[in-house]
């Protein structure tokens, strides 16, 4: 999974000449078509995907950033490119502020997780803004690709070869505004096989007993899921550490418990 094998330098362009989302989205269906990756298809084809795409739910994810992105039922491999707005677009984003960086994903339809992986881990160099803001004051769409690419290669994961050596996280979480970042951390690693478990507070249960009935009502269930995830042992500790600076420790922190096991049997797979 080499993000930058997949980076396509022809589709790299610098455009303020765009005024709204419709144009954008033919703009990198014209761009994507130039990629060997894509030849066999029609811009009209892939703009009309990115659309329906789109038409779910914005992918502009705030902070001026959008990572459009479709699946393609006979593409053989990933193509990603780059489009900069320098004076932003209108795309309906989260957050309401428009849009100067577009990172797009082509994928094939049969590959959903490494098209989860992939966004991943293009989401998480963006988190940065000094890396959002660094791409688009470029003028030349070669900088643009050396910037990006430097950005991956940083962030890059080294090219763990398989083992049986495994560790279980079970990563308890009750504040809710913490899960999403919690669980990009398990998303981002490509190996990592994760599930999530909804579940209640012991009170929710509780309140059915009489004995404790006067201490909780049927409606405190709050926010409890549970992460599991079995990542290479290899990488255990720097999982637990970034989950550590996420909460800003884990010492009598409430809300959330992490506990973790040596895996003594490992077969089979998970979808993302």
């Amino acid at each position: 999974m080499d993000l930058q094998k997949i980076l396509c330098k022809d589709s790299i362009a610098i455009d303020d000449s765009l005024k709204d989302k419709d144009a954008v989205l033919h703009k990198i269906a014209d761009m994507a078509a130039s990629c060997p990756g894509l030849s066999n298809y029609k811009p009209d084809i892939l703009y009309d995907k990115l659309s329906e795409r789109e038409d779910l739910l914005s992918t502009g994810i705030g902070n001026g950033i959008a990572l459009p992105h479709c699946t393609l039922d006979d593409l053989e491999d990933f193509v990603i490119g780059i489009l900069v707005v320098p004076s932003g677009v209108n795309f309906k984003a989260i957050d309401k502020k428009k849009v100067k960086l577009f990172i797009f994903i082509f994928a094939p339809k049969s590959k959903r997780n490494d098209h989860i992986s992939y966004l991943a881990r293009i989401s998480q160099i963006l988190q940065s803004p000094e890396n959002v803001e660094e791409i688009v004051s470029q003028t030349d769409p070669e900088k643009v690709y050396e910037i990006f690419s430097k950005h991956i290669a940083l962030k890059e994961e080294p090219d763990y070869k398989p083992s049986v050596e495994k560790t279980l996280f079970h990563v308890f979480v009750q504040i809710e505004d913490k899960f999403q970042d919690l669980l990009q951390i398990f998303s981002e690693i490509a190996e990592a096989h994760v599930s999530i478990i909804d579940a209640n507070n012991p009170g929710y249960y509780l309140y059915a007993l009489p004995l404790f009935a006067s201490f909780w009502n049927e409606s405190e269930k709050g926010f409890n899921k549970i992460i599991l995830a079995v990542v290479p042992k290899k990488l255990s500790n720097e999982v637990l550490r970034q989950v550590k600076t996420m909460m800003g420790g884990l010492k009598n922190k409430d809300g959330i418990l992490v506990i973790t096991n040596d895996v003594g049997y490992f077969s089979g797979s998970l979808n993302r």
